[in-house]
């Protein structure tokens, strides 16, 4: 809890203050969408803590770099810890829901950015996202500035986060649009 307080009051308050102070500057030129700037704000701290988390949170100081490439082996063994009771419940269920809930907000934006985007590019981007995150932990690794982990199923669980936010977003619109026409 203290380092989500952290990452909030040191890093997401500060940018979007700068956001804040800079669309004052520009409001007078442009009439305000009280939707479109909430949305905006959101967006923009949810990516501020998304970068905060993946890249820059500190971790512990191990040496060496993780890697897994071998998809569904992290997932297998945390199903097994889970099964044995071999690893805490907290940290199993932290590290599985946890990558699936962190791009789950990124999937939940996507539709209300682009509306018309067809289902291979949102599968590409759900794709791309994830591996361009590990990738990061990476090259951060290599210029000795991070020690996370690059995990194929990391991927696999953000890409099901990000696809299931946007299923959720996708159909929540939908239904809006309907109820909408129904009523007019």
């Amino acid at each position: 809890m203290n380092q989500l307080l952290f990452s909030l009051i040191f890093w997401v308050l500060p940018i979007l203050l700068i956001y804040l102070m800079i669309r004052l500057l520009v409001i007078k030129r442009q009439k305000l969408n009280a939707k479109k700037e909430c949305l905006r704000v959101f967006s923009i701290a949810y990516i501020a803590y998304l970068v905060y988390i993946v890249w820059l949170k500190p971790t512990a100081q191990l040496g060496y770099i993780d890697l897994n490439f071998v998809p569904f082996k992290t997932i297998g063994n945390y199903t097994i810890s889970l099964i044995n009771h071999s690893l805490p419940y907290s940290l199993v269920i932290s590290n599985l829901f946890g990558n699936i809930l962190l791009l789950l907000p990124l999937g939940l934006l996507f539709p209300l950015y682009f509306k018309r985007i067809s289902f291979k590019s949102t599968v590409i981007t759900g794709i791309i996202i994830p591996l361009l995150i590990e990738v990061g932990q990476l090259g951060l690794y290599l210029f000795r500035m991070g020690t996370r982990t690059v995990d194929i199923d990391d991927v696999i669980l953000n890409f099901i986060g990000f696809m299931l936010g946007f299923y959720i977003m996708k159909i929540g619109l939908m239904k809006t649009t309907l109820k909408n026409s129904v009523y007019m």
